[in-house]
C-alpha cells in the first residue's frame, strides 16, 4: 500500500503528495459557452477522514481522467494543481479546489472487497418530495427502473425521456432524463428495464410536470447499480414484489396525485390563519413568506428543510449560467450558476474534445 496524507493536510506548499480518495460524484462533459474550444468534467473526491475536494480536468485530460475515475471507485492520486477555494468552491472546511493536468498520476486502488463508502450518499423518501416541489432544494433519490418511454423532441433543440421509477414505499415516480443523460443513461437504461437496474439519482429537481415528478439538471448525477448495501436491499425486494411493480406501472399510478402526494404529516399542518403571525414587525417574513408556497396553498407548512451539507456545498449541485448546458469562462468553472432549461441537443462525445496531440493525465495501469 502507498504511503498517503490526508486531503486536508495537502497545501500548496507540500511537494510530493499522493492521497487516497473515492470519486463521490462525476458531472457530465460541459462545454464553455465563451469558448467552445474549452470543455471540463467536474469530480467530487472524498478521503477516509470525510474529507471533501472539488476537482476538475480540461480537454485532453477528460478522456483518460474519465476512463478511470469510476463514480464510487477508489485511486491513488498525486500531481494535482492546487487553487484556493472561493466560498462557492468549497466543500466543507477544505480550502482548496484540484485540477487534473498532464502531470497528475491516478492509480487504481484494489483492496479485492466489496467498496466502502468514505462518505455516506444521503437520499430522500419519495414519500416527502413534495416539500420540495419548485424549490432549487435539488434532491437524492435511490429507484428501481420499472419502465421507460419513449424519446421525445422538443423543438429542434431538445430531448427528452421518461423513465419510472420506484421503490419499497410503492410509490412510482416519473424521473425526466435532459439530452446528454438520455444519449447516456437514458439509453442503457432504456434498453435493460427487464433487468431491475436500481438509480441512484443525485441533485434532480423536483417539478410539477406530472403531478410529481423528478428532472435532471445541468449538474445532475446518475449512478446506475451503485455498489452500495441499499441498492441490493432495493433490488432484493424488487425481486418479491413484481407483480405490485408490474401493476403500478399498468394502472399510471405515477400520474395519480392520491398516490404521489400522501397525506402530510400532523406536524406539518397548520391552520390558515396561524400561517400569518401578529406579532410579526413591520417588514419581518412571516412562516407563510418562508415557506415553500406550494405547500401553503395546500395549508402545509412544510417546514423548511436546510439543505444536507453534502448537497448543499457541493458545487455539483449549481447549474450553469444563461440556462444552458454550458459554462462560463475557466476561472468561473468551479462556482458556476445553474438553470433548468436544455436549450441544445447539441450531445459532446468524450471522443470529440481530443487534440491531434494532447498531453494527457498519466494514468497507472
Amino acid at each position: 500500500m502507498k504511503k498517503t496524507i490526508p486531503i486536508a493536510q495537502i497545501e500548496e506548499k507540500v511537494r510530493g503528495w499522493t492521497a487516497l480518495v473515492q470519486v463521490l460524484d462525476r458531472s457530465h462533459i460541459l462545454v464553455s459557452e465563451e469558448n467552445p474550444t474549452i470543455s471540463c468534467r467536474r469530480f467530487v473526491f472524498v478521503d477516509l477522514d470525510g474529507t471533501r475536494v472539488s476537482t476538475v480536468a480540461y480537454n485532453e485530460n477528460i478522456p483518460p481522467s474519465s476512463t478511470h475515475l469510476i463514480p464510487l471507485k477508489k485511486y491513488y492520486v498525486s500531481g494535482a494543481t492546487l487553487k484556493k477555494a472561493t466560498e462557492s468552491d468549497k466543500i466543507g472546511p477544505y480550502h482548496f479546489t484540484w485540477t487534473i493536468n498532464h502531470n497528475t498520476f491516478i492509480e487504481p486502488y484494489e483492496d479485492g472487497l466489496v467498496e466502502e463508502m468514505f462518505w455516506p450518499i444521503e437520499y430522500q423518501k419519495f414519500g416527502n418530495l413534495q416539500r420540495f416541489i419548485d424549490t432549487e432544494d435539488l434532491q437524492n433519490i435511490q429507484g428501481l427502473v420499472a419502465h421507460a418511454f419513449d424519446v421525445k423532441e422538443i423543438g429542434l433543440q431538445t430531448i427528452s425521456r421518461d423513465i419510472v421509477l420506484v421503490n419499497n414505499e410503492r410509490i412510482p415516480i416519473i424521473l425526466t432524463l435532459w439530452n446528454t443523460y438520455v444519449a447516456n443513461e437514458g439509453y442503457q437504461l432504456a434498453s435493460t428495464v427487464s433487468a431491475g437496474n436500481v438509480v441512484l439519482a443525485m441533485r434532480v429537481k423536483v417539478t410539477t410536470l406530472h403531478g410529481l415528478s423528478l428532472s435532471t439538471r445541468a449538474g445532475s448525477s446518475i449512478l446506475i447499480n451503485p455498489p452500495i448495501p441499499e441498492a441490493a436491499i432495493l433490488r432484493q425486494w424488487y425481486l418479491q414484489e413484481q407483480a405490485v411493480v408490474a401493476d403500478l406501472v399498468a394502472t399510471e399510478a405515477y400520474k395519480n396525485t392520491s398516490v404521489l402526494l400522501p397525506p402530510p404529516h400532523p406536524k406539518d399542518i397548520k391552520i390558515v390563519q396561524t400561517l400569518v403571525s401578529p406579532n410579526n414587525e413591520p417588514g419581518e417574513e412571516s412562516e407563510m413568506q418562508t415557506a415553500n408556497p406550494k405547500a401553503c396553498i395546500q395549508a402545509v407548512a412544510g417546514e423548511t428543510m436546510g439543505k444536507d451539507d453534502a448537497l448543499a456545498s457541493n458545487p455539483l449541485s449549481r447549474n450553469f449560467k444563461n440556462g444552458k448546458n454550458t459554462i462560463g469562462n475557466v476561472d468561473d468553472f468551479h462556482g458556476a450558476e445553474c438553470s433548468g432549461t436544455y436549450p441544445t441537443k447539441k450531445i459532446v462525445a468524450e471522443q470529440s474534445i481530443i487534440n491531434d496531440k494532447p498531453k494527457k493525465a498519466r494514468i497507472s495501469k
